[in-house]
C-alpha cells in the first residue's frame, strides 16, 4: 500500500481543481488525463573475472592434463541468462579439472548470480608445438568478457628414417647410426636368429648376419627415440661443471679437466645450437667453452679482469661481456675468441640482456642504479633510466617489449616499457631481489629472494605477486625449461637445486649437486616420448655353392680371343671382392663385384707378359681363394 501513496496523493491534490473547473456553469471542459507509471530500478549486469593461474603444457598429439592447466573464478550480478564460455582455437574447457573438456561449457545462474565458478582450460590434442594462446570468451546476453590463456606444446623427439638391409649368411650388416632431433634412442628388436641381440640403445655396430636355414628370415627393428632432460650446472667452489639427468636426478659426470685452476665457473650460456657452452669463470677472469656432445673443454680465452655478464648474438657470432671492475663491455668474435671492441659503460656493470634482432644490449650498473640502452651497430648508449637501488638482474619479456629489473638494495622489480623508455611500475618484494627468470608465455615472473630463502611468483598481467615458495638457502640463478612447466631454482649455500612445478607452485624434486653453485643451464628437457620408427634386416639363406673355374692364363693382344681374365660362376656371389699383384706384392687391379673382367692392364698400360697373383674372397665366410694366372701375348 505504501508504494501507491504517491499517487493517491496527486489525485487528491488535483481533485479539488478540477471539480471547481467542472463546476462552472455554460461551460464545457475537456478532462485532463494523467498518465502515471512506475519502473522498478534493476541492477547492471557484471561479469567479473579472476587471475588466470597455472600453466599449460603437453606433448604434441595429446592434451594437457591437470595439474598442467590453467583455471580461473567467474562470479556474476545482474544477469538476465547464462554464461556461455567458449575455449579458444587449441584449448579446451571444463568445469572440472579432471572431468571432460569440450569447446564450450555453460555457467548456470540463480537469480542472475554466480558466484567464485571455477573454470579450467587445457591444451588440445591438435595443437601445435610451440607457445598457444588465445582468449577465452564468456558471453550472457549483452554482456562478455574474455580471460588470456597461454601454454607451451612441445615437439616429439624424431628418430630420422633407417633403410632395409637385405645380405646372405655370413655377410657382414651395415653399421646403423641413429640421427634425429632425440639424444637417446632405444630399439628393440624381434627377431635375434639373425645374430642381432633383443634390444640395446644408441647405433647398431655391424655384425655378421645369420641364417643356417632355407627359408629367407627377416627381423625387424623398432627405434624409439627416448625423453632426456639434461643441464649443466657450475660448481663455483670446486672450479668444475656437472652433467646433470634432470629426470633421474643424477649427476652423470662432472667437467674438471681443462678447468683453469681457481676458475670459480658462475654463468652458464649456450650458442644458439647448444653445442657448446660457454663458462664464465670469475675466479680465473675466463671463459671456458665445452663441447656439448663430447663434454670436454675445447678451449678458453681471457675475458677482462672482472666478467659478470654475458650474452651471445641471436646467430651466435658474438659474445658479450661486462666487467664489473673495469666497467668495460667487450665484444669478442666466437669464430676465433679475438676482440672486436670494448667500449667503456656505467659504474658496476654486473647484468645485461639482448634484444630478440640482436640490435639491442641493456645493461644494468649497480653501481650507479641505471640501465643502459645500447645500440650495437653504431656503438653508442641511446639512453638511461634509474632503475633502483642495486640493480642486480635483468631480462627481457618474450615479446621483447619489456625488460624486468631486480633492484637489491630497494627491495623492488622495476618494469620498464622499451619503446616508451620508461619505467611502467614497480613491484615490492619486501627484501633483496636477486636474480630473475620469466616463463616462456611471459605470464609469470620469478624472484630468488636470497635471505629469505624463498622464490616469489609474480603475475605479470595483473602485476601482483601470486605466491612465495620456500626452497634452499640463498637461491640464486632461476630457469625455465622450455614450456614453462618446470623452474629450477640453484641455491648457492645448499647441496641441491630445487625443482618447482610452475601449476602447482610447489617443490617437487631436489637434485643433489654441489654447494657454492650459481647458476645453470638446461641443455635438454623434453619429457615427451617420441615416435618409433620401424626397419627391417632380412637374411637370406647361404647361395646353393657354384663351382668358381679361374683361368691360369689369358691373352690379352687384342685378337678377339681370351683376352680378359673371365672367372666364371662369381656372379653367384656379387659380394666377391677380387684383387691381383705383381710379384713386387703391388696390387695392379681391385673390382668389387668383379662386374668388369680384368683385361691386363695397369693404370690404363698393358701389363707385360709374366706371372701375377691373386686373391678372390667370395665373401661367403668362406677361405679366400688364391693362386697364380700367366699374361701371355
Amino acid at each position: 500500500m505504501k508504494k501507491h501513496l504517491p499517487i493517491l496523493l496527486i489525485i487528491a491534490f488535483l481533485f479539488p481543481v478540477t471539480s471547481g473547473v467542472w463546476a462552472r456553469p455554460g461551460k464545457t471542459v475537456n478532462p485532463i488525463l494523467f498518465k502515471i507509471s512506475y519502473q522498478a530500478e534493476t541492477a547492471t549486469p557484471q561479469l567479473i573475472i579472476g587471475e588466470v593461474t597455472g600453466a599449460i603444457s603437453a606433448c604434441a598429439g595429446t592434451v594437457s592434463a591437470s595439474p598442467a592447466i590453467q583455471q580461473f573464478t567467474v562470479s556474476a550480478s545482474g544477469l538476465s541468462a547464462d554464461v556461455l564460455v567458449t575455449a579458444p582455437a587449441d584449448f579446451e574447457v571444463s568445469l572440472t579439472a579432471d572431468g571432460t573438456f569440450s569447446a564450450s561449457v555453460m555457467l548456470t545462474q540463480t537469480s542472475g548470480l554466480i558466484s567464485s565458478q571455477v573454470v579450467y582450460v587445457r591444451s588440445s590434442a591438435q595443437a601445435v608445438a610451440g607457445n598457444i594462446s588465445g582468449d577465452v570468451a564468456l558471453t550472457s546476453g549483452e554482456v562478455t568478457q574474455t580471460a588470456r590463456v597461454t601454454g607451451h606444446i612441445n615437439p616429439l623427439p624424431l628418430v630420422s628414417p633407417i633403410p632395409d638391409q637385405t645380405l646372405q649368411n655370413g655377410q657382414l650388416t651395415m653399421g646403423v647410426i641413429f640421427t634425429g632431433t632425440a639424444r637417446i634412442f632405444n630399439w628393440t628388436n624381434d627377431n635375434t636368429s639373425i645374430g642381432l641381440a633383443a634390444s640395446g640403445n644408441q647405433g647398431i655396430p655391424s655384425f655378421t648376419a645369420v641364417n643356417t636355414g632355407a627359408a629367407p628370415v627377416t627381423a625387424h627393428i623398432t627405434v624409439t627415440p627416448a625423453p632426456a632432460s639434461y643441464a649443466y650446472a657450475a660448481n663455483s667452489s670446486a672450479n668444475s661443471v656437472s652433467l646433470i639427468n634432470t629426470i633421474t636426478g643424477n649427476t652423470e659426470q662432472v667437467i674438471t679437466e681443462g678447468m683453469p685452476a681457481n676458475s670459480s665457473p658462475q654463468r652458464l650460456l649456450f650458442n644458439p645450437d647448444k653445442s657448446l657452452l660457454y663458462v664464465e669463470n670469475e675466479g680465473s677472469h675466463t671463459i671456458a667453452v665445452i663441447n656439448t656432445v663430447t663434454n670436454k673443454v675445447v678451449t678458453t680465452f681471457p675475458a677482462g679482469f672482472d666478467p659478470v655478464g654475458m650474452v651471445i648474438s641471436p646467430d651466435g657470432s658474438k659474445l658479450y661481456i661486462t666487467d664489473g671492475s673495469t666497467n668495460q663491455l667487450t665484444t669478442i668474435s666466437t669464430a676465433d675468441y679475438s676482440v672486436i671492441k670494448t667500449v667503456t659503460t656505467g659504474n658496476i656493470p654486473y647484468d645485461l640482456t639482448i634484444s630478440a634482432d640482436g640490435t639491442k644490449l641493456y645493461i644494468i650498473n649497480a653501481g650507479s642504479n641505471i640501465v643502459q640502452f645500447y645500440d650495437i651497430a653504431t656503438g653508442y648508449f641511446e639512453y638511461a633510466i634509474i632503475t633502483g637501488t642495486t640493480p642486480n638482474s635483468i631480462i627481457i619479456s618474450p615479446d621483447n617489449k619489456t625488460l624486468y629489473v631486480a633492484n637489491y638494495n630497494s627491495h623492488d622489480v622495476a618494469v620498464i616499457d622499451i619503446a616508451a623508455r620508461r619505467i611502467q611500475y614497480k613491484i615490492d618484494v619486501g627484501t633483496a631481489a636477486n636474480c630473475l627468470a620469466i616463463s616462456p608465455d611471459g605470464a609469470r615472473l620469478y624472484v630468488s629472494l636470497i635471505n629469505d630463502k624463498k622464490v616469489i611468483v609474480i603475475n605479470t598481467l595483473s602485476r601482483s605477486i601470486v605466491t612465495p615458495i620456500d626452497v634452499g638457502q640463498n637461491p640464486a640463478g632461476i630457469t625455465t625449461n622450455s614450456d614453462g612447466s618446470k623452474v629450477y631454482v640453484v641455491n648457492s649455500l645448499s647441496p641441491y637445486i630445487s625443482v618447482i612445478n610452475a601449476a602447482t607452485n610447489a617443490v617437487t624434486q631436489q637434485i643433489p649437486v654441489q654447494s657454492g653453485g650459481r647458476f645453470m643451464a638446461i641443455l635438454s628437457d623434453n619429457e615427451c616420448p617420441g615416435l618409433p620408427v620401424q626397419f627391417a634386416i632380412t637374411v637370406n639363406p647361404s647361395a646353393v655353392p657354384v663351382d668358381i673355374s679361374i683361368p691360369n692364363s689369358f691373352s690379352p693382344n687384342g685378337d678377339g680371343s681370351n683376352d680378359l681374365w673371365a672367372i666364371a660362376g662369381l656372379s653367384a656371389y656379387p659380394q666377391n671382392t677380387v684383387e691381383v699383384f705383381n710379384r713386387y706384392g703391388q696390387r695392379i687391379f681391385r673390382s668389387a663385384g668383379y662386374s668388369t673382367s680384368w683385361d691386363g692392364t695397369f693404370n690404363g698400360h698393358p701389363v707385360p707378359p709374366a706371372t701375377y697373383y691373386y686373391i678372390v674372397n667370395l665373401k661367403n665366410g668362406k677361405k679366400a681363394l688364391s693362386g697364380s694366372v700367366t699374361v701371355v701375348k
